[in-house]
């Protein structure tokens, strides 16, 4: 939590422009979304920290984001996990099929794999399959139905 604190002093206090939020995966499947403010004016007072489980089915950006991805290779990464072709990202991002190669290997090499099926399980093996595994309940919507355990 210290982090979001800090950033949320340095927001305050001009010097970045950070927004003050940090996204960490839980033990048991899923993230969590922490957010920070400052209780003042002053950048040294007491920071609020308020932490809320991510229960949106888009959390597969969330988790390429956790790869330090740049957002145009985020954008790229979220078009792949929603099953369109290198063609079919190239139209929706207006740039070349080349280009949205070039970001699939960065992409690739951030992340640890070779190709769209291995980036697609990574997706699956890190936020659904330990939910799956601990007995979780998927809705009509293909999203996990609440829980007092998630």
């Amino acid at each position: 939590m210290v982090s979001v604190a800090d950033k949320a002093r340095k927001a305050i206090d001009g010097r970045t422009d950070e927004v003050a939020k940090v996204r960490v995966p839980r033990r048991t499947g899923g993230w969590l979304l922490m957010r920070a403010s400052l209780l003042g004016d002053d950048p040294d007072g007491p920071v609020g920290v308020m932490i809320y489980p991510v229960t949106q089915p888009e959390i597969s950006a969330l988790i390429v984001e956790a790869y330090g991805l740049s957002k145009r290779e985020r954008e790229v990464a979220r078009l792949v996990l929603a099953g369109l072709s290198t063609q079919e990202i190239a139209d929706d991002l207006h740039v070349s099929p080349y280009t949205v190669q070039d970001h699939l290997k960065a992409i690739f090499a951030k992340v640890g794999v070779r190709s769209r099926r291995e980036l697609v399980a990574q997706v699956f093996l890190q936020h659904y399959a330990p939910r799956l595994e601990s007995g979780a309940m998927v809705g009509s919507d293909g999203w996990f139905l609440a829980t007092s355990g998630h």
